[in-house]
């Protein structure tokens, strides 16, 4: 599986499509491509390698039975399958435009395993607010690496901790 990085400044068209990045497009193109609504009203872009791999996480995860439920209730019910048209654009459903809040600039930013989709203007935001705290992030995540490698108990963090406050309409 790829690894995805970098970030990259995209206009949204009138049918709210974009254009996927050069160096995705072999990764994207000609295929079906997975889009959920994401941790602070970002938008997911997952290959249907890496939602598989997200799936098996949220079933192996040791969070609360309920919580887990409500969670997936409401991620896989708001996800959508988009195909990668031939000039390798993808349309955004109106619910997730929504959801994320997203105007004509949009950044995609790689995230490892998938690309994230925010409203550009949202997204300088969250940079401004945590790009002081890199280093505490950096070694906060090699430790919890460092722990789930060893087979160490990481706790309830991951992708349950983060629900949805509001759904798309």
């Amino acid at each position: 599986m790829a690894i995805l990085t970098g970030q990259f400044d995209r206009t949204l068209d009138d049918k709210c499509r974009f254009l996927i990045p050069k160096s995705f497009r072999e990764i994207f193109s000609g295929t079906e491509v997975y889009l959920s609504p994401g941790t602070q009203h970002s938008i997911e872009l997952h290959t249907t390698q890496s939602l598989e791999a997200k799936a098996q996480r949220i079933s192996d995860s040791s969070s609360r039975h309920d919580a887990k439920h409500r969670f997936a209730r409401l991620f896989y019910s708001q996800s959508h399958v988009v195909p990668v048209d031939l000039q390798g654009r993808i349309r955004i459903p109106a619910s997730l435009v929504s959801w994320a809040g997203l105007e004509r600039s949009i950044t995609l930013i790689g995230t490892g395993s998938h690309l994230e989709i925010w409203c550009s203007q949202q997204w300088s935001g969250f940079v401004r607010k945590h790009e002081t705290e890199f280093d505490e992030l950096c070694e906060l995540a090699s430790g919890l690496s460092a722990q789930m490698e060893s087979g160490e108990s990481v706790g309830s963090s991951g992708p349950l901790d983060h629900s949805m406050k509001t759904r798309p309409k």
